[in-house]
């Protein structure tokens, strides 16, 4: 759920022999990095294990208080995405392809956080498919997804994948492999309310099967029962009541969010926050987890008990985020987030403006919202802005055309239509002379061919609707739906992705849009 992601970077590439999979969460950074901290990249330490999940924390929590992350940041990021989509937590070379036996290799973790941060900014439809696709064909046949391509499912790795996909808009329930979704895995792991550690969930099984409580996979099973990000909101209160709740029948997304709450409350309840241990060290406080915990506690409406370890991370985390660095600080702002609060009045610390000073500066207030609009809009835009100039055009031409004709006396004749079905091989209902012929406006878009624009005659009706691959697209009278696809292909080309007006709206939108081929849109 955070930088301790380089220490399951480490056990998993074997590094770290059997360590738990949520320590070193805490442990400084090497002061002297082994390779050079790129532009760019937040912090100044090694990015080897974590260069792409603090990136992706820092962007998602700039986002998350309303500002816009620096171009060269938000570069650096889409930069490292490897060729099949994914994610490796840091790519030196990024001319070097991913895999094999020297490139870097993807992660789960680093591409969920990515898709996390460019799904808040906008504008990465691309990226983020291409991430989502790479994401899907690394899910196991339980249902979850393990750290690394092929390593068995572990409830951090699942959570954080399920809350991406859900942040992209995707129903986690819809993600499986067989007849397994992350649903069927975080409620199977749950460990039942009469045992030990009541509600939490593991990291993953041991080697005998056995099932223990991990206070960080527990938060994160929260988020991903829940299908929320790393910055979720505060949430409602549970129906089931502030209990680990039981049932004979398997446990829905939602008990599972509730029964782990449960179990993160009761593990805080005496000392207000999460302990955590190296092999061989005695306990200490893990401000991570229990950051994470309140992230947790408050998105499933847990938020009162979360009250007591907020307030200790407000008087005793800034010292660690500052030897942490910029994920540590995303980590605090998500919490204050969750908790309704000002990250930038956190116990005394703007954790804002010592997030932003770890990297490139980012833009604030209501110009960086204008920004991210746009972003988010930016593929709806692009093309329509070329119609539009190009229909501005046309209408003046049009003025120009009509301007002629008023002066040679108005032709008060209807305008001559395309006769379709039947009458277009009769040779139509109207006899020569029987209508005026509207000039044709040229449109010169960025399609394949030109699109030209004429005005519907008094006597038109609201033609059908049809869908041609996809874009709502209006008719003439008479097609009774029966166009082949290959008619539609200028038209997709112009068009693609953008749905126009419809029912009234499409009445009043003005000139309607034709393809040479005949088929016309609004």
């Amino acid at each position: 759920m955070n930088v301790r992601r380089s220490a399951a970077a480490l056990a998993a590439l074997g590094v770290l022999a059997a360590a738990a999979p949520a320590t070193a969460a805490d442990s400084s950074p090497s002061a002297s990095p082994k390779v050079t901290v790129p532009a760019g990249l937040y912090g100044r330490t090694d990015p080897t294990y974590d260069g792409v999940w603090r990136q992706s924390l820092a962007l998602l929590a700039q986002r998350t208080v309303g500002y816009r992350p620096a171009a060269s940041a938000v570069d650096w990021l889409t930069g490292q995405q490897c060729a099949d989509g994914g994610f490796a937590a840091f790519r030196a070379d990024t001319a070097k392809p991913c895999g094999g036996k020297t490139g870097a290799q993807p992660d789960t973790n680093s591409t969920a956080a990515a898709v996390q941060a460019l799904q808040a900014l906008g504008g990465h439809d691309t990226e983020i498919r291409k991430a989502l696709v790479w994401l899907s064909s690394q899910q196991n046949k339980d249902g979850g997804w393990g750290y690394t391509p092929g390593s068995p499912s572990d409830t951090n790795s699942t959570g954080v994948v399920a809350g991406a996909f859900a942040g992209a808009g995707q129903d986690p329930a819809k993600l499986h492999l067989g007849s397994k979704n992350p649903y069927d895995l975080l409620a199977k792991w749950s460990l039942p309310c009469d045992g030990d550690a009541a509600g939490a969930l593991p990291y993953q099984p041991d080697k005998k099967g056995k099932l223990t409580g991990n206070p960080d996979a527990t938060a994160a099973a929260v988020l991903g029962a829940l299908g929320k990000t790393l910055a979720a909101g505060a949430g409602k209160a549970p129906e089931q009541g502030y209990v680990c709740a039981g049932s004979g029948k398997p446990l829905t997304p939602a008990q599972v969010a509730n029964n782990a709450s449960a179990y993160l409350a009761g593990a805080m309840a005496g000392d207000p926050y999460l302990k955590s241990a190296l092999p061989g060290a005695k306990d200490q406080p893990d401000y991570g987890n229990t950051a994470d915990a309140v992230v947790a506690l408050a998105a499933d409406g847990w938020t009162r008990q979360a009250k007591k370890p907020y307030a200790w991370l407000e008087k005793n985390a800034a010292k660690w985020a500052e030897q942490s660095g910029p994920a540590a600080y995303a980590e605090l702002v998500f919490a204050a987030h969750a908790m309704g609060d000002d990250p930038r009045h956190f116990g005394g610390t703007d954790l804002v403006r010592a997030l932003n000073a770890t990297g490139p500066a980012p833009k604030a207030g209501s110009a960086a919202h204008s920004e991210a609009k746009a972003a988010e809009d930016d593929s709806h835009t692009g093309v329509w802005w070329i119609v539009g100039v190009g229909l501005v055009a046309g209408v003046g031409i049009g003025f120009l055309l009509s301007g002629r004709k008023k002066k040679a006396g108005r032709d008060h004749r209807p305008p001559c239509r395309r006769p379709a079905g039947r009458r277009a091989r009769r040779g139509g209902r109207r006899g020569p002379g029987a209508c005026r012929r509207v000039p044709l406006l040229v449109v010169l878009g960025a399609g394949r061919g030109p699109v030209d624009v004429r005005h519907p005659g008094p006597g038109d009706r609201a033609p059908r609707r049809r869908q041609c691959a996809g874009l709502p697209v209006r008719g003439e009278r008479g097609l009774r739906g029966r166009e082949p696809a290959a008619r539609c292909g200028g038209l997709r080309h112009h068009l693609r992705g953008h749905p126009g007006p419809s029912g009234p709206q499409a009445r009043r939108a003005g000139p309607r849009l034709r393809h040479p081929g005949g088929r016309a849109v609004r």
